[in-house]
């Protein structure tokens, strides 16, 4: 049975590795304009869970630079 597990992960790593190469080669072929319609696209699809992710990251970059003032 942990056989199938394992097989089952590796599998799914496989999968996020051909996924992540293939979006590399998008944007190496598309450049910035795909990546910015995507971004904009997924603000007007999603708008609250936009502003979540701009204000986590936002937080995280505050924490950051008060920790590199210490």
């Amino acid at each position: 049975m942990e056989h199938d597990g394992w097989k089952t992960l590796g599998s799914r790593v496989s999968e996020a590795a051909e996924t992540t190469q293939r979006r590399i080669v998008e944007f190496r072929e598309q450049g910035f304009d795909r990546l910015k319609d995507d971004a904009v696209s997924y603000l007007r699809a999603q708008p609250v869970n936009a502003l979540l992710i701009a204000a986590g990251v936002g937080m995280i970059v505050g924490i950051l630079s008060g920790l590199r003032r210490r």
